[in-house]
């Protein structure tokens, strides 16, 4: 997957491409030690940490579903996600929707709750050889209830080179149901220092 396809578009100033996820409950587990959800990946090609300081990234959904189901947005060392290898910021799908984050493989501690999510934005922060954390926010649909995540500690895997992966994650505590994601689209922004972008 690039990032002009799938799920992921860098094309423009507003969110691109529209995707509907269809999530198995039997299958997929969560980000926890197994690190066993439903994961994609792209790899940030212009990435430079001697000259980014963050990646931003946002998305929008469309409806709440059933269950105890939760969405990751993060950033790693690795296209396939592994423990301690990166960092994220995350947001529960159902009508009470709390927001939290971690390191890969650690479940989501989570802070502060909205009523019927629609929004989950934030950012991954960079030291000069790793993730330096995340913080992300949520919103319901007209962004009036909001609610907020404390920062993540940083992973313990330092990066070797400049390769970075985006990830946009679904997991589930403890629910099998089958349940689909509408409406779904992703954005992300590298940030630069001043004068280096």
């Amino acid at each position: 997957m690039t990032d002009s396809e799938g799920l992921f578009t860098v094309a423009g100033s507003t969110l691109g491409t529209d995707s509907t996820i269809v999530l198995n409950g039997t299958v997929h587990g969560r980000i926890g030690s197994a690190v066993d959800g439903l994961f994609f990946t792209v790899q940030l090609t212009d990435f430079d940490r001697a000259k980014h300081f963050g990646v931003a990234i946002r998305a929008t959904w469309s409806n709440n579903i059933t269950g105890t189901w939760e969405m990751y947005l993060g950033m790693g060392n690795d296209s396939a996600p592994v423990n301690d290898g990166g960092v994220y910021f995350s947001s529960q799908l159902d009508s009470t929707s709390s927001v939290g984050g971690g390191d890969y493989g650690t479940q989501p501690t989570t802070n502060q709750s909205t009523t019927d999510a629609r929004y989950l934005g934030g950012m991954i922060n960079y030291r000069s050889d790793r993730q330096d954390g995340s913080c992300g926010q949520s919103a319901d649909a007209t962004r009036t209830s909001r609610a907020g995540q404390n920062r993540s500690v940083d992973p313990g895997t330092a990066m070797t080179t400049n390769t970075q992966f985006l990830l946009v994650g679904f997991g589930n505590q403890n629910t099998t149901d089958t349940q689909t994601l509408t409406g779904l689209k992703v954005q992300f922004q590298l940030l630069a220092h001043y004068g280096l972008d």
